[in-house]
């Protein structure tokens, strides 16, 4: 019985494997900002950019990368800063603590509107980066990456997210399934 189980379980594993290893992403988009431009015209252009290209459904995967940051250190100290700053009201996603350039990855079936609340256009009751709340006085800016998959795609796009956190270490947001 205890072999049987053993066994059947190792063949689920490999027949999910497979079908992960089959997803290819259909569509791939790379957005930059500097973080100086979170408040100007160009942060609502760009997001703009974003719902024309990718419109208001579409399932991604997507990272946040820090790009001509002249300190991660300082980038860790504009994040411990707001989140433990006078305004609590604002949810911000954990912080991991880390000194890598991937600052969060993602999943979504609604990406536009996602990113706008990660650049801190939506509700500060909503988990999200928050951007434009505490990081437009950084040097330096982020692209952000987003890979677009088929909507039957959806039960696997967890397993894909996990993995992506797991080998890039984002300084915010949950790493993997942990």
């Amino acid at each position: 019985m205890k072999h049987d189980l053993s066994h059947n379980t190792a063949e689920n594993l490999r027949r999910i494997a497979d079908k992960i290893e089959a997803i290819k992403p259909l569509t791939e988009h790379i957005y930059s900002l500097k973080f100086r431009d979170l408040k100007s015209p160009l942060c609502d252009d760009l997001r703009k950019k974003i719902k024309s290209d990718l419109g208001s459904n579409f399932l991604s995967i997507y990272q946040f990368q820090l790009c001509d940051v002249a300190s991660p250190a300082a980038l860790n100290d504009s994040i411990r800063v707001a989140l433990n700053g006078n305004d609590k009201a604002i949810k911000y996603p954990r912080h991991n603590k880390l000194d890598g350039r991937c600052l969060y990855v993602g999943s979504s079936r609604k990406t536009a509107s996602r990113l706008a609340e990660h650049l801190g256009f939506g509700s500060i009751k909503t988990y999200s980066l928050q951007l434009s709340h505490w990081a437009s006085g950084l040097e330096g800016g982020f692209t952000v990456s987003v890979f677009g998959y088929d909507s039957q795609d959806q039960e696997w796009i967890t397993w894909l997210e996990d993995r992506l956190s797991e080998n890039d270490a984002p300084l915010l947001g949950r790493r993997g399934s942990k």
